[in-house]
């Protein structure tokens, strides 16, 4: 029975660490989209397409996109079982 519980327990940390993690992107991809905002409504005075800070908003808000979407995909369909498995096994060498 104590098993069960620690199963339990480990299968909501890996859901609360996907979770968290596309939270904190979507906390960085406000605050990014906030700066691009300013700075494509002319707050710096230059070119905003080609300004350096905006291809790189852009970029990151791709990558993050790309996590957000990887992590919450993996609430359902994840290796969680196997990793596990290879933890326990790495840990019993110690």
């Amino acid at each position: 029975m104590l098993r069960k519980y620690r199963e339990a327990i480990l299968e909501r940390q890996y859901v609360q660490e996907r979770i968290a993690d596309a939270a904190c992107d979507l906390y960085a991809s406000s605050c990014t989209l906030s700066r691009l905002d300013s700075l494509l409504m002319g707050g710096n005075h230059q070119p905003a397409e080609d300004n350096a800070d905006v291809i790189a908003g852009r970029y990151f808000l791709k990558l993050a996109d790309r996590r957000i979407r990887h992590n919450l995909a993996a609430l359902h369909d994840n290796d969680d079982d196997e990793t596990t498995r290879t933890a326990n096994a790495a840990l019993r060498e110690f």
